[in-house]
């Protein structure tokens, strides 16, 4: 008689192999990045794109030039008409090469490193400074672009990257500079077409908002027309703290420096007292 706990040979059960997720090797990671995608260039064709963005440079700064020049040449007519050839470009202008941009370019990096090292700042912080600072000038069209220059004059200067992610303070850039396409992208993201339809305007934020904000539910909880009508509200008021930059002179902040250094350097600011009473 069989054995009943002898199974058959098709009855044994077999286990499946696991799998293993595939190795994604450092190289490959970075291969997928925007950084390799749009910032990694052959020899030549950075040495072409270095060219190509002294020529532009070139191109615009003889552009303002004759505009000045015609401006000039309508206030001084005489003059103008007759000492002319003294006002052409090629006397008046000194055009940088793409050599003495570099060059130009290299001292400004090399003033990063000090700034650095004189904070005492990581590694990764000087490194991601020198080579953000390198592309906006390898390719300086992306510094035309509204939104960047807003993000360069309010987003960074401001303490809105301690209160706000990235993608709200890019958002807040944008719905400054274009409050309507901001709003319509935003719309076709999270609302149907009847509820955008239905849609009223979102009031402005009063003061004390922010104590309510503290007690939203979690965003997954939330539908999609309050999810919309959160991130409305969030790029707003990162807008209007991004604009709440300290105005100072460099007159004020000669009078700071001086505070910060005699705390710093009590001997001297002792020694000085010193001085003052002596001669009295």
């Amino acid at each position: 008689m069989p054995d009943p706990e002898v199974k058959k040979e098709n009855d044994i059960e077999t286990e499946e192999p696991v799998k293993t997720k595939p190795r994604v090797s450092t190289d490959d990671l970075y291969r997928r990045s925007s950084q390799y995608r749009m910032w990694s260039y052959t020899v030549e064709s950075l040495k072409e794109t270095k060219i190509q963005t002294n020529e532009g440079g070139r191109a615009q700064a003889l552009k303002k030039y004759e505009e000045a020049r015609s401006k000039a040449a309508n206030e001084n007519p005489e003059l103008f008409e007759k000492q002319q050839n003294e006002f052409t470009a090629d006397k008046m202008l000194a055009l940088l090469t793409e050599e003495e941009e570099v060059k130009y370019l290299q001292y400004y990096c090399n003033s990063i490193l000090v700034t650095g090292n004189f904070f005492n700042m990581p590694t990764q912080v000087k490194a991601t400074a020198m080579s953000f600072f390198k592309r906006f000038y390898l390719l300086p069209r992306s510094l035309y672009d509204k939104a960047k220059q807003w993000l360069t004059k309010y987003g960074i200067l401001s303490d809105a990257t301690f209160l706000f992610t990235p993608p709200q303070i890019a958002l807040a850039a944008m719905y400054d500079v274009d409050k309507r396409i901001t709003e319509k992208y935003l719309k076709r993201k999270f609302l149907s077409d009847k509820e955008e339809q239905k849609l009223e305007p979102i009031k402005e934020e009063e003061e004390g908002d922010e104590k309510k904000e503290a007690k939203e539910e979690d965003d997954s909880k939330k539908t999609q027309r309050e999810q919309y009508e959160l991130i409305i509200r969030t790029i707003r008021k990162c807008v209007k703290i991004s604009k709440q930059i300290p105005e100072t002179t460099k007159e004020e902040s000669a009078n700071i420096d001086k505070k910060c250094f005699f705390t710093l350097n009590p001997n001297k600011l002792i020694k000085r007292k010193i001085k003052q009473l002596t001669k009295e």
